[in-house]
């Protein structure tokens, strides 16, 4: 039997490690409502946009956040740490994290390393 031990790459394969949290369905509404100034009802009934990546994409860009979607259910945002400043330390990098997604949620979120790696197939 052989056994590769160098780095595979497989274009179905997606794979983050961030800083951040995950997005529950109730902050998704309230993010949703936040930046249209509608509902997600309101937006379906209007026949517009309702996928929470696609709403909250540019907002969270300009905070200099990112977003993630895992098979379209679950949601984090944070940073990925390969934003980490060369004069910043990891304590620095996690507080200015923490500070933002503070604010865009309007309370304290709890923040830790997020990894998810998935397969379509």
């Amino acid at each position: 039997m052989k056994v590769r031990a160098g780095f595979v790459s497989n274009s179905s394969a997606s794979s983050f490690c961030i800083y951040g949290t995950e997005v529950d369905w109730d902050d998704k509404n309230m993010l949703i409502k936040k930046i249209t100034g509608k509902t997600r009802e309101e937006l379906e009934d209007a026949g517009e946009e309702t996928y929470f990546s696609e709403i909250i994409y540019e907002p969270i860009k300009k905070l200099g956040l990112e977003c993630w979607s895992m098979c379209g259910e679950s949601h984090y945002s944070g940073r990925s740490f390969d934003t980490i400043k060369d004069d910043e330390t990891g304590k620095q990098f996690k507080e200015s994290t923490q500070k933002v997604l503070n604010e865009l949620f309007g309370y304290e979120v709890k923040c830790d390393n997020h990894q998810e790696a998935w397969q379509e197939g």
